[in-house]
This record gives C-alpha cells, structure tokens and sequence, in this order.
C-alpha cells in the first residue's frame, strides 16, 4: 500500500471513530466515550475535533474542570507545535463548557 493510501485510510478510521465518540456523547453514553475520546486525544493531540468530543464528554459527566483543563492543554500544544490558536470547533466546545459551568 502506498503512504498516500494508507494515510487516507487512516483518517477515515479517526473520522469514523470520531463519528462513533460523538454519537456516544449524544445519546447520554458519555461515560462509554470518555475512555475513547481520552485515548485518541493521546494518539492524536493535534487533532481538534478529538479534542471537543473528548471536552463534551468530561462536561456531560459532570467534569467541567477537567474539560476545561483539555482546551488549555490543547491550546498550549497548539500555539508551541503549530503556532495557532484553537479553530471554531475547538473554541465553541470551550465556550459550551464555560455556559454548563456558569449555568
């Protein structure tokens, strides 16, 4: 196989992984995809949309200071690694947290 093959193999086995954690999170099986969202956060800290899932999920359980705690970290990798800040995505899951914490 080709590295272009298997790298776009590999994103769509993260983007269904990803399809599976969020739909996890929306039906209220949030603690079933913590652990998930958790290890591909590990494997992939880059990865924003990761990230969110793994934010909504910790939220959703009840853990807005450890959600809060992925976006700052995710935030500090992002700035030192890629020199950017979070994308929309990543700020608007922040943001959703922030309004679950104040609420």
């Amino acid at each position: 196989m080709r590295a272009g093959e298997s790298a776009r193999f590999e994103e769509l086995r993260l983007a269904v992984l990803e399809g599976r954690i969020a739909a996890e999170v929306a039906s209220g099986e949030h603690l079933r995809a913590v652990p998930d969202a958790t290890a591909l956060v590990v494997e992939h800290p880059l990865r924003e949309r990761a990230r969110a899932l793994l934010m909504a999920g910790l939220c959703a359980s009840g853990r807005q200071a450890d959600a809060i705690e992925v976006y700052h970290r995710g935030r500090r990798l992002l700035a030192e690694r890629l020199g950017i800040e979070p994308g929309p995505a990543l700020r608007a899951a922040y943001q959703r947290v922030l309004d679950v914490q104040a609420g």
